[in-house]
């Protein structure tokens, strides 16, 4: 047995369209409280049990929860690092809900809105021999490859004297 006490108005019985409306004010307010905020706003409720909206960017309060609302249009689009860029070891892109990218540092346990910079290339590990007639040749360390030139990322031979 259900029994729903509902105030009477002008002593007559509630009909059921005034029932039904606050049927959907009960939904849209349990609506309302599920959906998550923009960047920058806070539901509160007032002491009556009121909810009310703060957008703290115009540092404005709202009964109504907000939908686009001038302070905080969409965010524009932005483009996200490719993922065949490789990030420094320990380092991590995410994305927030909004579409932002940002990137972990799990070695600092911190996030940064900007991307590490770069990391500085790996010097190649060249190394210089000679021929049985002294001619010099260079071999490259990573990939066992020779050359008679010298590399731009080999420092000059020390002068001999």
């Amino acid at each position: 047995h259900f029994a729903f006490s509902f105030p009477r108005i002008l002593n007559r019985p509630p009909d059921l369209s005034l029932l039904f409306c606050f049927v959907l004010i009960c939904l849209n307010f349990v609506s309302a409280m599920s959906q998550p905020l923009p960047s920058g706003w806070e539901r509160r409720v007032s002491p009556d049990g009121t909810p009310y909206y703060i957008d703290h960017n115009t540092k404005s309060t709202h009964w109504r929860p907000p939908t686009h609302h001038a302070s905080n249009p969409a965010p524009a689009p932005t483009p996200a690092m490719p993922r065949s860029t490789s990030l420094p070891t320990g380092w991590e892109q995410k994305t927030t809900p909004d579409g932002k990218p940002y990137f972990i540092d799990h070695t600092t346990k911190t996030t940064h809105w900007q991307p590490p910079p770069p990391a500085a290339p790996t010097p190649t590990k060249w190394q210089e021999k000679h021929t049985a007639s002294g001619k010099p040749y260079f071999i490259n360390l990573t990939t066992h490859k020779t050359q008679w030139t010298r590399p731009p990322d080999l420092p000059p031979a020390a002068p001999t004297h």
